[in-house]
């Protein structure tokens, strides 16, 4: 370790490598080696069901993020059909049938609405907007 001085030279075991080997292999079957075995995909999929419960999503929701992640190959696909999913069922409860409200998804498609006498209501989140038929 780079230490020099007489009072430090008892504090090292000094012994030959067949002696440390002799030791090793007397203690040798009582070692084992732990190692916890994760899929990461499981561990994304887990996590993705805990932070949907945090967010509050009500139980069929849960239920429904269950059954996607359930049959799907990867975490991403399951996300994405599960937004997929999201978004018809967004359009259904906003979409009316006297066409006074409608979702859009998307800056070029909100603008759009606004060339034809939409008016916005509000922002849901990033890509989605509720709007109003003048």
């Amino acid at each position: 370790m780079g230490h020099k001085g007489g009072y430090l030279d008892e504090s090292y075991f000094r012994a030959e490598e067949g002696k440390h080997l002799a030791e090793y292999r007397k203690v040798a079957p009582y070692l084992t080696a732990y190692s916890a075995s994760t899929d990461e995909e499981q561990l994304r999929k887990k996590s993705l069901l805990d932070f949907a419960k945090l967010q509050g999503y009500p139980q069929e929701q849960l239920k429904r993020l269950e059954e996607v992640l359930a049959r799907s190959k990867s975490t991403d696909e399951a996300i994405e059909e599960f937004r997929r999913f999201q978004e018809k069922e967004d359009c259904k409860t906003l979409n009316n049938e006297n066409g006074k409200y409608f979702v859009v998804n998307g800056d070029k498609d909100l603008i759009q609405r606004f060339d034809e006498d939409w008016k916005l209501v509000q922002q849901l989140n990033r890509e989605k907007y509720l709007l109003q038929h003048s």
